[in-house]
Parts: structure tokens; sequence; C-alpha cells
């Protein structure tokens, strides 16, 4: 098979998106060596970096284009009239992006859709994204012959939304991403380093619970903070993320607010917390409780949708809508630390990215073999 993947998502790191799309894509061509695999992406300000990102990708063909995400929409979603193949030639398969889902001349196209937080949070969300993605998602419906979700809570949003599409239906789960999974495997005394290096760099002098997540209401940092300051904790309250939109969270004494923190910093600062809080309102995944988990930090999400699937019983569940249960999920967390490192753990170990990529190629080679 000759197998197109977008990469485009792949230059926004930071994000689960981009995460799961440079991570498939490596896991990909780690385990397959028996297709061909053309990468194809599109970015204008940010082409430098995606030419970038491509080179530590060892495909054997790279489609890179100048265009803005502007003009992929314009092409792909609104006109959906200018085949993919126009810019990577014949292709079997073309794995879409989160962006846009092209028509195609001859390949079957595979999506993901990773969450529905446009349809649901439209209230949360710039309209010009609420709309970019509902075209996007109106076309994967009619066209994709496979779609794959990243928890069963999304399949069944998906389902809910379009029952014509359960069949092709296949949920998929993420992975801690590489760095995560190579700071777990450090020696004792080489993790304690990195921490302490990490405090140093961020200042942080005391002991710290950590946030992480997009500054956005659907994040619910807002409701994080307030639990925090209601709650009579002696451990500082740090928040890590880039800012969206929303209000902003403000720092005070007890409370440091560090913006985004880059992908080589991150495990360093999720292991060095005390606990990590991360009551989203809604995830299609919810990937930064999978890596706290896995670096053996005691946990606290919500208890609803995607992020119950993904913790099951080795996280603190809270209401996210009420900042008491958040409060007492935190210090629930904080006085059995051990038996929710072990737990968080063991729970972790059920997910990988060779496990993904496995997943994903079988549903590549189905899709080409039913249509063959």
């Amino acid at each position: 098979m000759k197998i197109g993947i977008d990469i485009t998502q792949a230059q926004y790191q930071g994000t689960g998106v981009g995460t799961y799309t440079l991570s498939l894509v490596k896991a990909l061509l780690d385990l397959d060596f028996n297709n061909y695999y053309l990468l194809f992406g599109g970015s204008l300000r940010g082409f430098g970096n995606l030419k970038k990102i491509a080179t530590t990708l060892p495909a054997p063909e790279k489609k890179l284009y100048p265009l803005p995400p502007l003009a992929l929409d314009l092409i792909f979603n609104r006109l959906h009239s200018v085949p993919i193949e126009t810019f990577t030639g014949y292709l079997d398969i073309f794995h879409a992006s989160d962006w846009t889902h092209p028509p195609t001349t001859n390949a079957k196209t595979v999506t993901t859709v990773h969450d529905l937080t446009t349809i649901k949070f439209p209230q949360n969300q710039h309209p010009k994204n609420i709309a970019t993605h509902q075209r996007r998602l109106h076309w994967a419906v009619r066209e994709a012959a496979a779609i794959i979700t990243d928890s069963q809570a999304t399949k069944r949003d998906l389902i809910e939304l379009f029952p014509q599409s359960e069949p092709r239906i296949t949920t998929i789960y993420l992975a801690p991403r590489d760095g995560v999974t190579a700071f777990a495997r450090l020696s004792h005394p080489q993790k304690h380093r990195r921490i302490d290096q990490i405090k140093t760099k961020y200042h942080l002098h005391n002991e710290y619970i950590l946030s992480l997540g997009t500054n956005e209401p659907r994040k619910n940092l807002l409701r994080t903070v307030k639990a925090y300051t209601q709650s009579d904790l002696v451990e500082d309250l740090v928040i890590a993320g880039r800012f969206g939109w929303g209000s902003k969270v403000k720092p005070a004494p007890s409370i440091k607010v560090l913006g985004l923190v880059g992908d080589q910093d991150l495990p360093a600062l999720i292991a060095g917390a005390s606990c990590f809080v991360y009551p989203s309102l809604y995830e299609g995944f919810g990937l930064p409780v999978l890596e706290a988990m896995a670096l053996g930090v005691p946990t606290v999400t919500t208890n609803q949708g995607s992020l119950k699937e993904i913790a099951g019983q080795a996280a603190v569940s809270v209401d996210p809508y009420h900042t008491a249960s958040i409060t007492a999920g935190i210090k629930k967390a904080l006085l059995n630390p051990k038996l929710y490192q072990d737990e968080g753990l063991k729970q972790a170990r059920k997910f990988s990215w060779p496990q993904t990529a496995a997943q994903t190629l079988a549903i590549y080679e189905q899709v080409y073999q039913t249509a063959n």
C-alpha cells in the first residue's frame, strides 16, 4: 500500500492532537516496513517548523506546502473539489488530519475524530474554529472509509450525532509521548537531578500541586484555583500551559503560572509534583492524565467521559463543577500517595504507541482489502 498521512497538526506541539500526529507517525514508521509512506503537510507561518519536524521522520517521501490553515480549509473543506492526489500523487490510503478532510481520486480515507468540543462546548470556541471543524466533520462522516476515535466516550458522542457512522468507527487509545516514557526509565538519581534542575529553572522553591492545560474555559482552571484557595493546603499550586482564551489565571504568592512549558521540560515538571490535578469539563482522551500516572504522580481528574475511562480506578475522581469536590479530591490523593502512584503506574502500562500503531495499521489494511 501507498499510505499518505497529513502531519500538518504535528507542528502544534504542546497539544494533544500534535502529540498524537507525531507519535503515531513515528510508531508506524518503526513498525511497518512493508508499506510505502508519504507525509503531507501545509503551513505558512509555521512552515519552517513543519519542515524541521518532517526531517525527524524517516518516511521515504514528504510533500510539504507553504499553505496557511485558511487556504487548506477553503480548498479541502469549503470547495471540496481539489483531490489530495493533486498534492501527493497516487495513494491507496490517506489518513486525514484533525483540520481538513480533502476529497480523493483513488485513495480511501481514514480519519481520526479526537473530540467533539466544538459541538458540545461551542460557547468556549472561536466561531471560525467551530465552522471549520463542522465542515470537516460533515465530509468525514460522509466519505471516510474508517473513523478512529481516541475513546469510547468520543465514539458514543459521534454515534449520537451521526448514527450512520457507527459501523465505520473504531476506538484506538493514545499513549504517553516518548519524552515521558524515556523519563520514566531513568534511574532514581537521574530523575531527582532532572527534577531539581526544572524546579530551579522555574523558581519552584516549595512542594507543589500541578495543573496543566491550555488556559481556556473547558480546562476548568478557574475552578481549580478556587478549590485550591479555599483549602488549607501547604503546597503551592503550579499551572502550566499556553493561553487560549477566556479569563486568565492570575498568579499569587502561592500560585505560580508558568505559561507554555516545552516538551523537554514537561516530564520532570510533572514528576516533581506532589499531585496532578486535571478536572477538565470535556476531553476526547485526556493525555496529561495518562502521562501523570505513567510518571507515578497521584492524579485527580473528573468522574465522567473519557477521563474516567482512561484513568479507571487509578485516579481520584471528582465532580468538575463543584470546587468542594475538587478540593476533597486533592486532599485524598495527597493522603494516599503510594496507593495512587502504584495504581496509576499499573493503569498507564496498558497504553503504548506500538500498540496504537499496530491497531491503526490494521485499519489501513482492512480498508485496503475491502476496496480491492
